[in-house]
């Protein structure tokens, strides 16, 4: 399908959308965000929760792994059957609590060591735009714009996040919450058994210990990195930072 075409149907905000947060992914990994193009309010949001989810990460909560079947007698050759049944609610909810995904991390903007306040949020313009598969946010803080380009590649297991402002003091601080099987895939208590070094995250939660990969041009002082003007911030879940186009930039210069 044509570019000119599927553009027509770009999402657009201009206020904050409670109701209708703008994601995206590549069916294996899923960053949704508000206005600010990471999750900055991520508390305000209730009907879709702001969550960073993929299929390559499951924990493990009860681990019972009781299947909630119950025995029927067949009438013909009165043989033991098994079905699932409503009646088994409880034995059935210990059973999706064995495996689930959960909510990796959450990425939210700072302005002097403290979030935005959300009235300060002005001259807000935020447009998904389908065919690229990528969230181009702009909006005004401190008298200051802020850029805002947020992506996930299609064939690439990573995040992208660019920001461009002038604004000083500016920090994107990077949470992990203890998962959850609940529809918000965190409890919102924050986790602090996370180790960074040069490249890699090491997270320890209750249920699941796991590893994410990073890349950046910004200073860190532990899990808060300094923006400054041209920014970036990649996070990998298996340490592949390449976008879609690169693979064929290369090819077309081995081409060449």
């Amino acid at each position: 399908m044509k570019k000119e075409f599927i553009s027509k149907f770009n999402i657009v905000h201009k206020s904050f959308d409670r109701d209708n947060p703008l994601t995206v992914g590549n069916g294996n990994f899923a960053f949704t965000c508000d206005v600010t193009g990471v999750q900055t309010f991520y508390k305000d949001y209730e009907s879709i929760p702001l969550c960073t989810m993929s299929n390559l990460f499951w924990a493990t909560q009860k681990g019972k792994g009781e299947l909630p079947y119950q025995n029927y007698i067949k009438r013909s050759n009165h043989t033991v059957v098994k079905y699932m049944t409503d009646t088994q609610a409880e034995t059935y909810h210990q059973y999706r609590d064995d495996s689930f995904k959960f909510d990796l991390f959450k990425l939210i903007f700072l302005y002097k060591g403290c979030p935005l306040e959300k009235n300060q949020v002005t001259e807000i313009y935020q447009e998904l735009f389908l065919y690229e598969g990528k969230i181009k946010s702009e909006f005004q803080y401190q008298n200051e714009k802020i850029y805002v380009e947020t992506k996930i590649p299609q064939k690439h297991n990573n995040l992208q996040i660019n920001v461009k402002t002038k604004l000083k003091n500016l920090q994107i601080q990077l949470l992990f919450l203890k998962p959850d099987s609940s529809l918000v895939g965190s409890t919102f208590e924050i986790l602090n058994s996370y180790d960074f070094s040069d490249s890699k995250i090491k997270i320890e939660s209750p249920f699941i210990t796991y590893k994410l990969f990073y890349k950046t041009n910004m200073f860190r002082r532990d899990s808060t990195f300094d923006v400054e003007n041209n920014s970036y911030l990649k996070i990998s879940l298996d340490g592949d930072f390449q976008d879609d186009n690169e693979m064929g930039n290369i090819l077309t210069l081995l081409k060449a």
